[in-house]
């Protein structure tokens, strides 16, 4: 089964109407190709995710809210034109046609629920407009193109953290594949448009209530050898540091911000051109103290401002 075909029954599948032999073949299909795996995953779970809005009635007023926000997203698009951004538009022209069936019926979804309900939170699918935010938090890579991850933390609600992570290339980035991984996520784009330090790559994130969270964001151009991989450890929220007690050895970098991860004050984003051991003892330290035993045990330095911790390889 070719790519294309098997794409065409990913929604049948997921609401079980496929016929046995088609779904025993598409299956067949999804264990080998992992690229069509991961289409299948993100529609499977963003499927999922919409079946958990509440039915709601459309206000009396309902088209004229519609006029206003369509005049009001005509405004920020000539607005748009004259200052360059990585756009929504953008990602969907650098889509499959798959892809883009996806994101033009989950954005329909996306603008009913925003004039029937006063707010959706953001997932994880998606992209936002490039904008400014609290809390930014940015981690520098070394090299004559720097680059950077940019944390913004936006509403607590009853379920969960909404998070935003900023990826700025220090140099533009062609035919950039983007992935994100970590815990349930694992997402991946194919992005035809340059990206760079005037055109960042917006990714929301969800964390629920009271969970922390260590993410791997990579992006790497397929037109040379141009790559930019970030580790970032996130606290379920933005708190005051408390005690801090951790025994580990031998660990992964990955595993060893896993560990730290709920305890943290705030992010600690890692520059991850390396993966080392780490080693951590830590009996009722602060968060800071506890992150200076992990850069220590990796040979990492550290950066901390009010905002994150930043770990870079010692040159």
């Amino acid at each position: 089964m070719q790519c294309e075909r098997a794409q065409e029954f990913f929604s049948d599948h997921l609401e079980t109407t496929l016929e046995r032999p088609m779904a025993v073949a598409l299956e067949a299909h999804l264990g080998a190709c992992s690229a069509c795996r991961d289409d299948y995953d993100a529609l499977r779970i963003a499927w999922r995710s919409l079946s958990t809005l509440p039915e709601v009635v459309p206000p009396a007023d309902g088209a004229r809210q519609v006029v206003l926000q369509l005049r009001q997203l005509r405004a920020e698009q000539q607005e748009a034109a004259r200052t360059p951004a990585f756009s929504m538009l953008d990602w969907l022209r650098a889509l499959s046609p798959m892809r883009v069936a996806m994101g033009a019926g989950l954005a329909t979804l996306v603008i009913v629920g925003a004039v029937s309900v006063p707010w959706i939170p953001h997932t994880t699918w998606g992209f936002l407009p490039h904008g400014g935010g609290r809390s930014p938090a940015t981690a520098a890579a070394g090299g004559a193109a720097q680059s950077s991850l940019q944390v913004t933390y936006g509403p607590l609600t009853a379920r969960g953290q909404q998070i935003t992570l900023r990826l700025v290339p220090g140099s533009p980035l062609l035919k950039a594949h983007v992935r994100l991984k970590g815990g349930p996520i694992n997402y991946a784009w194919a992005i035809d448009t340059a990206l760079g330090p005037n055109r960042p790559l917006d990714v929301p994130v969800h964390l629920p209530a009271g969970a922390g969270e260590v993410l791997r964001l990579t992006a790497e151009s397929s037109s040379s050898t141009a790559r930019h991989e970030f580790l970032v450890a996130l606290p379920a929220h933005r708190r005051p540091g408390g005690a801090v007690t951790q025994i580990f050895a031998g660990q992964s970098l990955e595993e060893g911000l896993r560990r730290l991860a709920p305890s943290l004050d705030r992010p600690l984003i890692v520059e991850a051109s390396a993966d080392p051991a780490v080693s951590v003892t830590v009996d009722g330290a602060s968060p800071a103290e506890a992150v200076q035993a992990l850069a220590e045990s990796g040979g990492y330095d550290v950066q901390a401002d009010a905002d994150a911790y930043r770990l870079t390889l010692r040159r």
